[in-house]
């Protein structure tokens, strides 16, 4: 698969998922998850968790990732 349409696809998944990287190194059902989620984006390609794991982590050093949606529980987040 084409490197560029594999980074669109993770960018993608990983705005839906709304999980920090750091988060998926320490829990191997939430990598499962996020990899099944990834193969369905591209069409039912399979790919090594590794692989998946390495592409995102290089993603994020080169600032390619979206910023997440925090949850603020009713405050503002301006409020000190």
């Amino acid at each position: 698969m084409n490197r560029a349409i594999l980074d669109g696809v993770l960018v993608k998944t990983y705005g839906d998922f709304n999980v920090p990287v750091d988060k998926f190194l320490g829990d191997s059902s939430l990598i499962a998850a996020f990899v099944a989620a990834v193969e369905v984006g591209a069409g039912s390609v399979e790919f090594e968790p590794q692989e998946i794991m390495r592409r995102l982590i290089n993603l994020r050093k080169k600032g390619r990732l979206p910023r997440l949606r925090r949850a603020y529980f009713g405050r503002s987040p301006n409020n000190n």
